[in-house]
Order: C-alpha cells, then sequence, then structure tokens
C-alpha cells in the first residue's frame, strides 16, 4: 500500500469515527442524559469535563437548566460556562448571567431528569424544602412558575428568624400600613411588603432601619 493510499484509508477511518460520535452522541438515551448530568452536578472535576464533552456533542439545549444549577455551586468551572455557551450560542460570564438568559428562553424545556436533579440539590442544602418542591409538587401542572427559576435563597428553610419580637424599640418601629423601605445594607434600599419584612431580619450594622414610603 502506498503512503497516499495509506493517508486515504487513515482519513477515512477517522472520518468514520467522527460520525460514528457524533451518532452516539445524539442517541443518548434519557437515563444516559440523567446519569451524564448528575456528573457535572455531583461529581468530580474529571467526571463532570468527560461528561460535559458528551452533552455538548449532544447538541441538545434541553440540559442547560441543569447546567445552571451546577454553575450556582461551582462559580469557577470554566467548563461549564464554555458548554452553556456552546449549547445556547451565547457566552455567558458567571451564573447571574446564564439565569438571565434562562429566564429569557421558556421554550427552552428542561430534559426529564432536570426535577429530580434539582430536587437532589435543594434537599442535600435542608431537607426542609422537599416540603415545598418534593414529590409532584414540582412538575409543571402544580407550579405556577418554571422549576428552573426557582433558586436558593441562601439560607435554609426558616433560617431567617421573624421581627415578631425585636431586640430594639427601633427595630420595632415599623411606621407604614402596607409597604416599609428596608435599608438591607449601606448602599442598598428595597421595598418590601410589611408582612414579608416581619420575616425578614435585614439590617444595618446592627439595627434594622425602616421608614415610610
Amino acid at each position: 500500500m502506498t503512503n497516499q493510499m495509506a493517508a486515504a484509508v487513515a482519513l477515512a477511518a477517522l472520518f468514520s469515527s467522527a460520525i460514528a460520535g457524533v451518532i452516539s452522541a445524539e442517541q443518548l438515551s434519557d437515563e444516559v442524559v440523567s446519569i451524564q448530568s448528575r456528573k457535572v452536578v455531583f461529581g468530580g472535576s474529571m467526571q463532570s469535563d468527560t461528561a460535559l464533552k458528551s452533552l455538548v456533542a449532544r447538541g441538545n439545549a434541553d440540559v442547560v437548566p441543569t447546567l445552571v444549577s451546577a454553575l450556582r455551586y461551582r462559580p469557577d468551572d470554566t467548563g461549564i460556562l464554555e458548554a452553556v455557551a456552546k449549547l445556547t450560542g451565547e457566552a455567558v460570564s458567571g451564573w447571574k448571567e446564564a439565569m438571565l438568559w434562562q429566564e429569557a428562553h421558556p421554550e427552552v424545556v428542561p430534559h426529564v431528569s432536570y426535577r429530580e436533579i434539582k430536587l437532589e440539590i435543594l434537599r442535600q442544602i435542608d431537607p426542609q424544602f422537599l416540603r415545598f418542591l418534593g414529590g409532584d409538587l414540582a412538575k409543571p401542572e402544580n407550579l405556577k412558575i418554571r422549576l428552573e427559576e426557582i433558586t436558593w435563597g441562601g439560607v435554609p428553610v426558616d433560617g431567617i428568624p421573624s421581627l415578631d419580637d425585636p431586640e430594639s424599640p427601633l427595630q420595632a418601629r415599623v411606621i407604614c400600613s402596607t409597604t416599609i423601605w428596608c435599608s438591607a445594607s449601606r448602599s442598598t434600599v428595597m421595598s418590601v411588603p410589611i408582612r414579608c419584612a416581619l420575616w425578614v431580619g435585614t439590617k444595618c450594622s446592627t439595627t434594622l432601619l425602616v421608614a415610610c414610603q
């Protein structure tokens, strides 16, 4: 066999292998997609990298919600950022931008494995979250908003004490009947319903500052 013929055979074999890889990636079963998605969220870096390649090669954006969830807890994982960019066609700089992209694209329906993965994430943070989303509660027909837009607020269930029993008279100085302005920090101000503020221990230094709207 001449060198030219050998090169042609090698090139043909390489092309056939590439085509087979693409076909097999596109034909991943739901079970395999679920396994690969779990590796991205819960696995180590090597497992995650291999799984990301498989999901990107599959070419379906239905796994983006899972990748966005993973990005929340692995913010420095450039592999996840690159995977999201390849599957969405848009570069995102981090979890917040990915969430905004997700919010703006309700046409992207999450893969069937997403719900169980999302619930497992919340369960690991605090099993009490399943009081609200466990079982069938998180199915689309039982929610008024999309599950992928629900995210952890940073504390466990009932982790913020009520201000029903304030530490000082100034904290209790809620003088509006419907809405108050809460200073969440020295540079941030937000308006919240009074019924919610009672359950949010928002403080500036050591004192909750409130004033009428």
